[in-house]
């Protein structure tokens, strides 16, 4: 009897597969002819040159062998990756209706010379992962909508001109791992949601014009590695929970307007190995606490003028293995003028 219903359960699943194939071979298809209509759509709203280079690059019956197109088995797309200036994509993505795209994972875009607004129906590309639309003139708002993207890892709009605030949607970004959007010009406050990141390894929101305080919360991000904040209008003290930042191996608080004095927390950050809090309004005595930072280097370490006092002063209890030094203002010691380098590490 055991012999005859193993087959037989094999027989039945094969029925099973062969009934269900024809629809799932026609979704597929269906899907895959509006890829490719969508595709064709969105080059015809280009400009003249980027329409005749994709004319060379998509050529073909099939889009799955279009260059910068990947696709699964089943022939739908996964990866739209079209980076960089050789391809120099000019126009919009209003035409690019991400709605047709369900199994995209990766868009990369990157360094050419798309402008407009990034389309809220971008919340519809539910299995993405890496959304890289850095190094174009992207303009408006981010739309809510990008916290709809619930398998993202990685999302870049960094060197754009997209201003607004940071939607406090972004905390539901649960699988997020990496946020750069550096030199844009967003403004607001650094929402408190943002600290709800748990997977979050890297935060650069360099160069652009946010205010109010650094987020009083930040310490839960126990996975950061990277804190770049340099150039805003941020105030208020470097709040003490940033100690929680056990995994932090780069400070760069620069070009700001933060007050108060580096607390002590600053020293419990044992793998931290870059410290930038130049041409801020700190005050107060550098903590001692910082002698335990044995991998903090010497040319990356930097504080403004107004700790010299202390730097010159201070019996500093350094461990002997320890490389902390700092890197002084060279206009205090002998009267040299620098302008400062608005560009975060």
């Amino acid at each position: 009897m055991a012999s005859f219903m193993i087959p037989f359960k094999a027989l039945f699943f094969l029925i099973v597969v062969l009934h269900q194939s024809p629809s799932v071979f026609a979704s597929s298809s269906s899907i895959a002819e509006n890829e490719t209509e969508t595709l064709l759509k969105w080059k015809a709203s280009l400009a003249n040159n980027t329409q005749t280079l994709l004319s060379s690059l998509w050529v073909g019956g099939s889009h799955c062998n279009w260059v910068g197109i990947t696709c699964d088995m089943a022939g739908t797309i996964t990866n739209l990756n079209l980076p960089d200036y050789m391809l120099n994509l000019k126009g919009t993505l209003h035409s690019l209706n991400f709605f047709f795209f369900p199994n995209l994972v990766l868009l990369n875009l990157r360094n050419n010379s798309l402008y407009g607004p990034i389309p809220s129906h971008i919340g519809k590309l539910s299995k993405l992962t890496h959304l890289d639309l850095s190094y174009n003139t992207f303009s408006g708002n981010i739309p809510s909508e990008i916290s709809l993207l619930k398998s993202l890892e990685l999302i870049s709009l960094s060197n754009n001109e997209i201003n607004g605030f940071i939607p406090q949607e972004i905390g539901s970004l649960s699988s997020v791992s990496y946020i750069y959007f550096y030199d844009n010009h967003l403004r607001g406050s650094i929402p408190e949601e943002v600290c709800n990141l748990s997977k979050l390894i890297q935060l650069d929101l360099s160069l652009n014009n946010f205010s109010g305080s650094i987020p009083s919360k930040i310490g839960r991000l126990s996975s950061l590695s990277l804190l770049n904040l340099t150039a805003n209008n941020l105030t208020g003290p470097i709040p003490t929970s940033i100690g929680g930042l056990h995994s932090l191996s780069r400070l760069v608080l620069r070009d700001n307007r933060l007050h108060g004095s580096i607390p002590e927390e600053v020293g419990t950050m044992k793998l931290l190995n870059t410290l930038d809090l130049s041409n801020n309004q700190l005050t107060g005595a550098i903590p001692t606490s910082l002698g335990n930072l044995n991998d903090l280097e010497a040319s990356k370490s930097t504080f403004s003028e107004r700790y010299l006092a202390n730097i010159l002063y201070l019996n500093f209890p350094f461990h002997k293995s320890s490389k902390l030094l700092f890197h002084l203002n060279m206009r205090v010691l002998f009267g040299t003028s620098s302008s400062p380098n608005r560009r975060g590490l």
